[in-house]
């Protein structure tokens, strides 16, 4: 069973990771443009893929069905998301993945902390000055107008 698991993942890995070259391929127009980006999670997919070929899951759990608590971080993270894509025109990217950000990792942690905060927000500035300038791609500004 864990092998066929690891050989599903690794295929659904790869499927994901020719999507995404097809797709760096298509925007290619040189390192600093929207291609970039596609390339990247390409490659990160492809090393996925081989981690699971090469070193398959040592798991011995028989249980397939998530705990109540796993249930409530899914739940969780899957609307945090759904509201994110709902959101981030009105909101804007660096707001909308803030609150996004802020939201998941709080929600798997033991609660509300600034130190979650500031270091969700330090990311999502961080994610928005790559894309916006490094990478120049379109992000939705939001009322905030940036």
């Amino acid at each position: 069973m864990k092998q066929t698991a690891d050989r599903i993942i690794s295929s659904f890995m790869a499927v994901l990771s020719i999507i995404c070259f097809t797709e760096s391929y298509r925007l290619w127009n040189g390192w600093d443009g929207p291609g970039t980006l596609p390339l990247m999670v390409g490659c990160i997919f492809l090393f996925l893929t081989a981690g699971f070929l090469v070193f398959p899951s040592e798991d011995k759990t028989e249980n397939l069905l998530p705990g109540k608590k796993m249930v409530r971080h899914i739940g969780i993270t899957v609307g945090s998301f759904a509201l994110y894509l709902v959101f981030i025109k009105w909101l804007g990217y660096p707001l909308a993945t803030w609150f996004l950000l802020g939201t998941v990792v709080i929600s798997m942690t033991r609660g509300f902390s600034w130190t979650t905060i500031i270091w969700t927000g330090l990311v999502s500035l961080s994610t928005y000055i790559i894309l916006k300038f490094y990478l120049t791609m379109p992000l939705p500004p939001g009322f905030i107008g940036i």
